[in-house]
């Protein structure tokens, strides 16, 4: 049975789709708390990312390598790989970033909504 932790991370988890071609293929991170929010006021930056980052879904070497250079299987979770291909691939970092922004944004006009009952 989940931890109330792991139920209370589970909930400001989200995945943005990553676009590669083919579906199931997912950045998934971590809404910042409450108190890590000051953080991203300056803006979204790789190492926020990675650091708010979980485990990718679907994610392969032909993903990733060059074209018929990678195969098929499954790359495994690694946050230095995932900050070079943020680094080195601007639409994927576009969609991360547009989907922390929303993330943030929903939580803060929940927070206000909450506020005004």
């Amino acid at each position: 049975m989940a931890s109330v932790l792991e139920k209370l991370r589970s909930a400001r988890g989200f995945a943005v789709p990553l676009p590669v071609g083919r579906d199931g293929v997912r950045l998934r991170f971590l809404r910042p708390t409450a108190m890590q929010m000051p953080r991203f006021r300056a803006g979204i930056t790789t190492s926020l990312l990675v650091e708010h980052a979980l485990p990718w879904e679907g994610l392969t070497e032909a993903d990733v390598l060059p074209t018929g250079v990678g195969g098929d299987g499954q790359v495994p979770f690694d946050a230095d790989l995932l900050a070079e291909l943020l680094d080195d691939r601007p639409q994927w970092f576009k969609v991360a970033c547009e989907g922390m922004f929303q993330q943030i944004n929903a939580w803060l006009k929940q927070q206000d909504d909450a506020a005004k009952n």
